[in-house]
């Protein structure tokens, strides 16, 4: 039986232009009910992404959401896919929030990692994602969500700080939004600048939209540099380890405990981040 598109591939039939929701759960039931419509999940995985929302806020920012299911309901997942809602007059997520884009999330492994790069990405550059809230043509869409656009970012300012350490991402599912959003909340719990990099790109840790344009998949080896004073790079290893370990625990209750081999490569490496 020949594999399901994954979830970095948009349908036409999945989007609906020009769309209206009367509410916030109302927009999630008709992206749900898109996935389910196009074979991607059982009927059931409506309310899993309702019960997410419960617990954790999609809102990924510029008027973009991603609404998706718990964790524990993959077994509702046939294959991997997207359905997007453009709603052009928006819906209030939540106060003060505003979505327009509402791009509904089916997935079984770490696929969608991809979709949060292209979209964090695509929240960068204004022009193009009004373009995409106006426009006719599905395909438009379509297409946003199938390029890698390049980082908005100069590869020369990926280096490393002074001191710095070396971690394999452990989680399962990636860096996705949740357990990213912990990790800011800890580094701004620090004064030292800190800096995320993987290969040639570097990211902000303070800054959500900043950490998951690197798109980090389980296994992917990344570095954590900190610039100031000893008693501040103590402070940011710290933050580290409380923001390294409890998404796992919080995010994928059922996650296996089993780390990725660590590489035998020279230099300080944990499996954790100690800053």
């Amino acid at each position: 039986m020949p594999a399901g598109p994954t979830p970095t591939h948009a349908r036409k039939s999945h989007i609906r232009i020009a769309a209206t929701a009367a509410s916030k759960d109302d927009a999630i039931r008709q992206a749900g009910q898109l996935l389910v419509a196009g074979g991607a999940v059982d009927p059931g995985y409506v309310e899993s992404m309702l019960s997410r929302e419960a617990v954790a806020n999609t809102f990924l920012g510029s008027g973009v959401a991603i609404p998706h299911g718990l964790k524990e309901d993959r077994g509702l997942v046939h294959h991997g896919g997207i359905a997007v809602l453009q709603l052009r007059d928006g819906v209030e997520w939540n106060p003060g929030q505003v979505a327009h884009l509402v791009v509904g999330i089916a997935a079984n492994s770490d696929n969608h990692i991809v979709i949060l790069r292209r979209l964090t990405r695509l929240i960068q550059d204004e022009d193009r994602l009004r373009a995409l809230i106006e426009a006719d043509d599905p395909d438009m869409i379509a297409r946003a969500l199938e390029t890698d656009e390049a980082p908005d970012r100069e590869t020369a300012h990926a280096t490393d700080f002074g001191q710095s350490e070396t971690w394999v991402v452990d989680y399962p599912s990636g860096l996705h939004a949740r357990p990213a959003a912990a990790w800011v909340d800890s580094a701004k719990s620090g004064k030292a600048r800190l800096r995320v990099r993987h290969k040639n790109e570097s990211a902000d840790p303070r800054s959500l939209i900043s950490l998951l344009q690197l798109g980090l998949r389980a296994g992917d080896e990344i570095v954590f540099s900190a610039e100031g004073t000893a008693r501040a790079t103590h402070s940011t290893r710290s933050c580290a380890r409380r923001a390294a370990s409890p998404p796992v625990k919080s995010a994928m209750p059922n996650a296996p405990r089993k780390r990725p081999p660590r590489r035998s490569t020279a230099g300080n490496r944990n499996t954790r981040p100690k800053w």
